[in-house]
């Protein structure tokens, strides 16, 4: 159905429960927040947990969602949010949400043909993040992001894996029909900023039973200004 297409291919925001009831509800105009997010600082590196439960996962209600991520201040933004000007569409550098993780480069043009009303305003200020999977452990990723953030950019500059827009990334077909992410798993990724800024991305929960039952917790950890510039 064009209109019902699922689309899964210290607290800075106080716990927010919806009605399941109200799932297939939502206005267009709506922005909806995560239900928590939870920032921890360290000496060279930022750490953000967040958190959405039963998320509607059925286009366009699932574009109202807060799943788009600024790298720099930590603000989780919706498409409505990127398309008040060009400035909010430069502040997203990654979509997170709903299994996969897409720079906003992904949303230009029409990126779903059978809801054409979903479109960027400002396609000129797409952010081009890019993104490896990692073999990492988690207790080779907080060493990283405790003691030795710099390792961040080493790790993703010396992955034998080519970077993409999107991952997960099918690398034995090219790309054709990449799965959804899952429970453990952990990306790196580089920013296109001027002042470039590398980290990681940890799944810390995917679960989904069905349209009302889903869980998405990630933790997005980016490296301090490491001086890097973009030339």
């Amino acid at each position: 159905m064009l209109g019902c297409q699922p689309e899964d291919i210290a607290p800075l925001i106080p716990k927010r429960e919806r009605p399941i009831d109200d799932l297939l509800a939502i206005p267009s105009s709506t922005s909806i927040p995560p239900n928590e997010i939870v920032r921890t600082k360290y000496s060279g590196a930022t750490r953000w947990r967040i958190t959405f439960t039963n998320p509607n996962p059925l286009l366009p209600h699932s574009m109202n969602y807060q799943r788009f991520f600024d790298t720099q201040t930590g603000a989780t933004l919706s498409l409505s949010d990127m398309n008040a000007n060009a400035e909010a569409t430069a502040q997203a550098d990654m979509n997170f949400l709903y299994g996969s993780l897409k720079a906003t480069t992904e949303y230009q043009g029409t990126p779903y043909p059978s809801h054409p009303e979903i479109q960027l305003q400002y396609p000129e200020a797409v952010r081009d993040t890019q993104f490896v999977p990692t073999n990492l452990s988690l207790a080779e990723l907080n060493a990283m992001t405790i003691m030795y953030p710099e390792q961040f950019q080493t790790a993703y500059e010396n992955s034998s894996l080519s970077p993409t827009s999107y991952q997960p990334y099918n690398y034995k077909e090219d790309g054709y029909e990449p799965p959804s992410y899952q429970t453990g798993e952990i990306y790196l990724f580089k920013t296109d900023r001027s002042s470039i800024r590398y980290g990681a991305i940890r799944i810390v929960e995917k679960t989904s039973t069905n349209l009302n039952s889903s869980q998405y917790i990630v933790e997005i950890t980016v490296q301090s200004n490491n001086g890097f510039i973009q030339r």
